[in-house]
């Protein structure tokens, strides 16, 4: 098991669209997270390497929050890009496709809880330019800027998870194409619903996230746009 620097994972929509990117990307930037590095004196009675690291160690305690949030991730992923792209408001700023990033900040959950969606809190949703992106989290410039099959646009969505207790920052890369037939959807919206909606996108999404399912949360989104609602989610009592 092994990511880019800072625990980038990307999600690519086919198994070619993933070989594409190795090649371009992902290849020359793969090392492993400190989390998953063996110490060269772990060794098992047999004399064998350890292949993960001990119970009770701040090496494992690491591991098993990186698989816990790609569980998460994988989970809300539908959601997240969803909620990545209403955040550019395309249809007022339709040139963000190729020139901005949405940056989606987590944490883990620290609040008693037995469901697994609510494993990690949204914090806060931040709009940057691909240049200031790679400012702010400089391992990402394999990231941006990148080209899928057919020499269509990859669009990067970043998920960054805050780990009070880890000082390495762990980010998530969601990619999708940046073609002008898949972003129509957003791009042709009312330009003054688009504005609201993105201007209530990191309150709404961070309510999702915190109390719905994500299948609930994308149905009832469609169905406020289908309506011609203004989505404004409460918290729960």
């Amino acid at each position: 098991m092994s990511s880019t620097p800072d625990q980038e994972l990307v999600f690519l929509q086919s198994t070619d669209c993933q070989r594409a990117h190795w090649k371009l990307a992902h290849k020359d930037s793969c090392i492993p997270h400190h989390g998953l590095m063996k110490p060269v004196d772990a060794i098992d009675a047999s004399g064998s390497l350890l292949r993960e690291p001990g119970m009770g160690t701040e090496e494992r305690r690491i591991l098993d929050m990186g698989k816990k949030f790609s569980k998460w991730m994988d989970t809300w992923r539908p959601t997240l890009v969803e909620f990545a792209l209403v955040s550019l408001d395309l249809a007022n700023y339709p040139e963000r496709a190729k020139t901005h990033c949405t940056a989606i900040w987590t944490h883990p959950n620290t609040k008693p809880h037995t469901d697994k969606l609510r494993d990690f809190v949204i914090s806060r949703i931040n709009i940057y330019t691909l240049e200031r992106i790679v400012e702010i989290l400089p391992d990402m410039v394999k990231s941006v800027g990148k080209m899928g099959p057919g020499d269509v646009p990859l669009m990067p969505f970043i998920t960054v998870l805050d780990d009070p207790l880890d000082a390495q920052t762990r980010t998530r890369v969601l990619q999708c194409k940046g073609d002008p037939n898949f972003l129509a959807e957003y791009i042709n919206r009312d330009k003054g619903y688009s504005k609201i909606c993105a201007q209530l996108a990191e309150h709404n999404l961070r309510i999702a996230a915190d109390t719905l399912d994500p299948t609930v949360a994308g149905n009832l989104f469609r169905a406020y746009e289908k309506m011609g609602q203004i989505p404004m989610l409460q918290p729960s009592s």
